[in-house]
């Protein structure tokens, strides 16, 4: 059996000691990790404080825009009290297209463009009001409720401009929606509208499908007659 070498003690001083380089080593691991940790604490820092300016921002920029808005409806309301709702609306349209421009995300945006489609209807800028409508819906999104009042809305503007198909078109929209408030109003138009088409089949089939399923309409008994 072959005996391990005894070192003498100059050659044990001289020997590194093992728990003393993994020391080392940990040591500096822990300095290196140390450094990036502390780095990535900074960027997490400077994310979260982004994060709030962002929201600050978006806050300001809410209020700001809510506040411009509400200005604009008082000028047009005493614009309007003495005078007439095209000097109202020429009056206020500069504003309301600023508005839009400088804060087109806001919820006072939303609502912005809404009060700009009826006001733009009153002052008879019906192009203006239809881009404006069709704005608000791409705004709101799958909100039954909104897009059903706006697409109405857009509908008695089409036909004021005398495009009675694209007045058909957005109120068959709000009649094929099951979670649609006001079908009743939109089938009674429609069918209205199918008869000044001379499509008179739709028309009685729009009219029956309103008595039936709204009998406590408003709508009801023009449509029982009407069918």
């Amino acid at each position: 059996m072959v005996r391990p070498k005894k070192l003498t003690r100059k050659e044990l001083l001289n020997e590194p000691d093992e728990f003393i380089s993994l020391t080392g080593r940990a040591v500096r691991f822990a300095i290196a990790q140390q450094t990036r940790l502390r780095y990535a604490g900074l960027a997490l820092l400077a994310l979260l404080a982004l994060g709030t300016l962002f929201g600050w921002l978006s806050m300001r920029g809410e209020r700001e825009a809510a506040l411009l808005l509400e200005k604009t409806i008082v000028r047009h309301k005493s614009v309007l009290s003495g005078g007439t709702e095209e000097k109202a609306y020429g009056e206020v349209k500069a504003d309301l297209d600023r508005l839009l421009a400088d804060y087109p995300r806001t919820r006072a945006a939303r609502a912005a463009r809404l009060q700009y489609a009826a006001m733009a209807v009153a002052g008879s800028d019906l192009p203006t009001a239809i881009a404006q409508y069709d704005g608000a819906l791409k705004a709101l999104g799958d909100q039954a409720y909104y897009n059903s009042r706006v697409r109405r809305s857009l509908a008695n503007v089409y036909a004021r401009q005398g495009d009675l198909p694209a007045a058909v078109a957005q109120l068959e929209a709000v009649a094929a929606d099951s979670e649609a408030p006001g079908k009743d109003e939109a089938l009674f138009l429609l069918a209205t509208l199918y008869a000044k088409l001379n499509q008179h089949e739709k028309s009685k089939e729009a009219f029956r499908k309103l008595a039936t399923d709204f009998p406590e309409s408003l709508y009801a008994a023009p449509a029982r007659e009407g069918a």
